[in-house]
């Protein structure tokens, strides 16, 4: 059985708002100039590439993959290691925009996100956010059942 957990986009909310607006405005000067084609392409990165997490409770291998452009996935398997650990840890920052008279605008976050910390280095792959921390303890409750049985 195959879980996915989805991640959110790559950008935040301003780098977001930012493709919109090179899509529209790419848009409008194709008419005049091929040149607006990296304008359409920065922009449809920027606001419809999302990251996802696939986790493969029977072949004990998950896939962090990158959804360019919203359908163009990228990405490799890679099986659980027996010494790989799992942590929770609640999140709380926020996406600041200054303008151009220095006023800022926050949007907040506050959620709960499940890393799994492969063996014998320092490298953390998210694996899950919620907004619960209940489920997020669920999560990696079930990622660790799915680790403990590798080695058998």
């Amino acid at each position: 059985m195959v879980s996915r957990n989805y991640l959110g986009r790559i950008a935040g909310p301003s780098a977001v708002f930012s493709g919109y607006s090179l899509l529209f405005f790419g848009a409008l000067t194709l008419y005049f100039s091929l040149m607006a084609i990296p304008l359409l392409l920065l922009g449809g990165i920027l606001a419809f590439s999302t990251s996802e997490v696939l986790i493969d409770e029977v072949g004990k291998c998950y896939k962090y993959r990158i959804k360019l452009f919203g359908f163009l996935p990228i990405g490799s398997l890679k099986p659980f290691q027996p010494g790989d650990e799992i942590q929770v840890k609640h999140v709380k920052g926020k996406y600041i925009t200054y303008s151009r008279s220095n006023r800022q605008s926050a949007v907040s976050v506050d959620d709960y996100r499940v890393y799994l910390r492969e063996a014998g280095t320092r490298k953390k792959i998210l694996m899950g956010k919620f907004n619960s921390e209940e489920i997020a303890y669920m999560e990696a409750r079930r990622l660790k059942g799915i680790i403990g049985s590798v080695g058998t």
